[in-house]
């Protein structure tokens, strides 16, 4: 008897052993096959679409999209987050993971870029048409933090280049990314603010009061790449080759995106 309860704890033991290794395998295949992708909030609905497409070419993989600032989605990822393919609005947020050794150069690419706007609610009756109204002092302006948003720093730029910051600074309404902006005007918030154009045109509660020249800030470039944890992942390169490819770019223009590297 003693020995028989011997052999079905054995028998037991090594169903519970297998039962495990089982579960472990499938649980590091499916971490094999789902891409963890930090983007731009600027990005929310080409992403939306991207992960639609991707995912039918590639039925076993998952896409699991985290959207923020391009500075704050930065950080995280230095901090150690859990993430396989930065995409960002921002070269130069790129360029510090790369040199702090998270990512390589070669894993990056620039996909596309974008342009700026000045903006005001559908329904004002303000009628900005040019920056120097933004500066009037009853305009109250809101533009995304310009050390963490990158479109909040492109509007610093171009509000530097005419020689409005210093007279707009101190009552600025700042936001934690570029979509808040968008939310603050289309509520009446505040009368007006800086936003990508893709996000403007993606709005019916706003109106476009002006369009702001590249030449006064930097080229707003859109570049992606894979995390060191994403170099290890074949799913993570798939993504980073479909987001140079002809269907990304129907995708990108069909958002009002352009294709390819803004040179200033």
């Amino acid at each position: 008897m003693k020995k028989k309860s011997s052999i079905i704890v054995i028998l037991l033991v090594f169903i519970m052993t297998a039962s495990s290794c089982n579960s472990a395998a499938e649980t590091t295949e499916e971490q094999e096959n789902t891409i963890r992708v930090a983007a731009a909030s600027s990005l929310q609905n080409v992403m939306q679409e991207v992960e639609a497409v991707f995912t039918k070419q590639y039925p076993d993989t998952e896409m699991e999209v985290h959207f923020g600032s391009s500075g704050s989605l930065k950080q995280q990822i230095a901090q150690g987050a859990p993430v396989d393919l930065f995409f960002s609005a921002s070269s130069m947020k790129v360029d510090q993971l790369v040199e702090d050794g998270h990512m390589e150069k070669t894993s990056t690419a620039v996909i596309m870029h974008n342009s700026l706007v000045l903006i005001e609610p559908a329904e004002s009756s303000s009628s900005l048409s040019q920056l120097e109204d933004a500066a009037d002092p009853e305009v109250k302006l809101s533009i995304g933090t310009p050390e963490s948003v990158p479109a909040g720093r492109y509007a610093k730029e171009t509000l530097q280049t005419a020689e409005l910051w210093e007279d707009v600074k101190a009552d600025l309404i700042q936001a934690k990314n570029v979509r808040q902006v968008l939310t603050y005007v289309e509520n009446e918030n505040v009368d007006a603010g800086f936003v990508y154009k893709t996000d403007a045109l993606q709005s019916n509660k706003i109106h476009i009061a002006a369009e702001v020249s590249p030449s006064s800030h930097s080229p707003i470039n859109y570049p992606a790449g894979l995390t060191s944890a994403g170099e290890e992942k074949q799913a993570a390169e798939e993504l980073l080759e479909f987001l140079q490819s002809p269907e990304m770019k129907d995708i990108a223009e069909n958002y009002g995106f352009k294709m390819g590297e803004e040179k200033q």
